[in-house]
């Protein structure tokens, strides 16, 4: 069971002029001076001048946007600011006499809360970080909106009066009237960054009724209702306890299921369902007559989620039975959770046999590696084996494709449809180039490696491995070596005698070791006054210069 979170977080204060309707801001001309100078008021206030002085004196804005004419003692002149600005004055009698009002812009209601003499309307509010609050006194009595947390104070706030207050940072805060305890209200700004989603509760429904979450994120409910409400999982995973109007409940939504949870004051009337589904590593795409990709590869322990982008019903339905999802409608979608290795084949029990796909769970043991077939190409375009390991192929293309060995007709799988897989014991050692018979032009080239009898399918100083000892094979070499390109393709590994990892081709100085000394050899052997190319005798070639 978990307990009730209430966050109460604190803000900063962004507070405009407190109360107000017609607001009027007095300066008195007096001792040749306006006091008090350098005013600044609210877009839409207005300044009233009184002459308390024994002398003629004048209000004159500078931009003789006003001009209040001689005012004599106990005479006074008003001006209302409809535009925000700076507006320097004077007198026009003293020119000495100088002042300024700046008009600052009036700020952006977004939401009004009305005050009426025993409540507060809203109750409950919610809003952005950054946004603003006005609270009108619509009663017939004062009152005020001041914050349990000492966040604002509006202070007494007459009949007709307004105080306006913009919220800075994300909270929940609890307020009253000052004078009448039992009006009291909350406002929810924005939510918390581990909060993806809000359940509004109002008096008997929850809003939304059905809602998808992630394991591991938190779901907030809050209280919009009038009277107290609950949210209580039927199983008891879950009870918020008592929650008045403004409470929040916070949930860490750590199990993985769909839950059906109450009010448990309104059982009957306030119903709700959460949906808890796993971390989601990989989607297909469900369109109207095929999955998007057809053919997936993923790790065991993952999930993939299917998700219905058609205009029409469909399902995604193992042919083994593993899983099914029933009609999925147009954006819905389906999650399930490979727990082991395999291969998978699938189809929509709508539209069969049109739509069909594949998922390729994580690798056999047996399986020393994976060749992706796509529609024009191998990947890896060349792979090096040990005798005795298993070599998998996997169609992930759209249309049919084999894997024919062309050197000595070692292998060919057939034809292999979109999904198919082949796997190939590589029982005997040597260099194999293999194509697609289907699409000719796909070729790649498998090197098996017979580690067992001491030897490596090299050629001495055949560093690229091109079936070409010369000079490309230096300039390999020496990239490599600079970090400028790749490693040999060829590495003898676990040579019996060797005793570690070589690149045999390179090794031609038969040190059995690869290193620049054996460049300074090669390129001398190329020059014609060095020894020819050797071999490390405990892991020679299988492999010999053509004549």
């Amino acid at each position: 069971m978990l307990a009730r979170v209430t966050i109460l977080l604190s803000a900063v204060i962004l507070l405009f002029p407190a109360a107000g309707f017609a607001v009027i801001h007095d300066i008195s001309i007096i001792g040749f001076d306006f006091v008090p100078g350098n005013q600044t008021i609210n877009q839409g206030d207005t300044v009233r001048w009184t002459n308390n002085d024994a002398f003629l004196h004048t209000s004159t804005s500078d931009a003789l946007i006003w001009n209040s004419g001689n005012l004599v003692n106990g005479q006074s002149f008003s001006f209302a600011f409809v535009n925000a600005g700076v507006f320097p004055y004077h007198c026009a009698i003293h020119i000495t006499m100088k002042d300024t009002i700046t008009v600052v812009g009036a700020p952006t209601i977004d939401l009004q809360i009305d005050m009426g003499d025993n409540f507060f309307n809203p109750p409950v509010a919610q809003i952005n970080i950054g946004e603003t609050i006005r609270w009108l006194n619509s009663g017939l009595m004062d009152h005020t909106a001041t914050a349990g947390d000492g966040l604002w104070d509006s202070g007494t706030l007459m009949p007709g009066q307004f105080f306006d207050f913009t919220f800075a940072a994300e909270g929940v805060h609890d307020y009253a009237c000052s004078f009448h305890p039992e009006m009291i209200g909350t406002v929810i700004v924005g939510r918390p960054d581990s909060v993806v989603a809000d359940i509004n509760i109002v008096d008997l429904a929850f809003d939304p009724p059905d809602i998808e979450v992630t394991v591991g994120q938190y779901v907030r409910w809050i209280n919009f209702g009038a009277v107290p409400h609950t949210s209580t999982e039927e199983s008891s995973l879950w009870d918020s306890g008592n929650l008045d109007p403004g409470d929040v409940f916070i949930l860490h939504a750590n199990s993985i299921g769909t839950f059906d949870y109450i009010c448990s004051y309104h059982p009957l009337d306030m119903q709700g369902i959460l949906r808890v589904a796993p971390p989601i590593d990989f989607e297909v795409e469900i369109h109207d007559n095929f999955f998007q990709p057809a053919v997936i590869q993923i790790a065991p322990g993952q999930t993939l989620r299917w998700h219905n982008m058609g205009i029409h019903v469909h399902t995604t339905t193992s042919n083994d039975g593993f899983w099914d999802s029933d009609s999925l409608a147009p954006g819905e979608h389906f999650d399930y959770t490979f727990t082991g290795e395999g291969v998978y084949d699938y189809h929509c029990e709508i539209h069969q046999p049109v739509m069909n796909g594949t998922v390729v769970v994580g690798q056999p043991d047996s399986v020393t590696a994976d060749i992706e077939i796509g529609d024009n190409f191998f990947d890896p375009s060349q792979l090096t084996v040990s005798v005795g390991q298993n070599v998998r192929w996997i169609n992930f293309g759209a249309m049919p494709h084999t894997t024919t060995d062309s050197t000595e007709n070692y292998w060919d799988s057939g034809d292999m449809n979109p999904g198919d897989v082949f796997t190939l014991h590589a029982g005997m050692p040597g260099d194999f180039h293999y194509i697609c018979t289907i699409h000719p032009g796909m070729s790649a080239r498998l090197i098996v490696q017979d580690t067992t009898s001491g030897s490596c399918s090299y050629m001495p100083g055949d560093i690229n491995f091109n079936d070409q000892a010369n000079g490309v094979d230096v300039s390999y070499g020496v990239n490599y070596f600079k970090g400028f390109g790749p490693p040999p393709p060829v590495n003898c590994l676990d040579c019996p005698s060797a005793g570690q990892s070589l690149y045999g081709a390179g090794d031609v100085n038969a040190n059995c070791q690869f290193n620049g000394v054996d460049i300074t050899y090669y390129v001398n052997y190329l020059k014609g006054i060095g020894p020819d190319l050797g071999f490390c005798v405990s892991c020679p070639p299988a492999r010999v210069p053509a004549d």
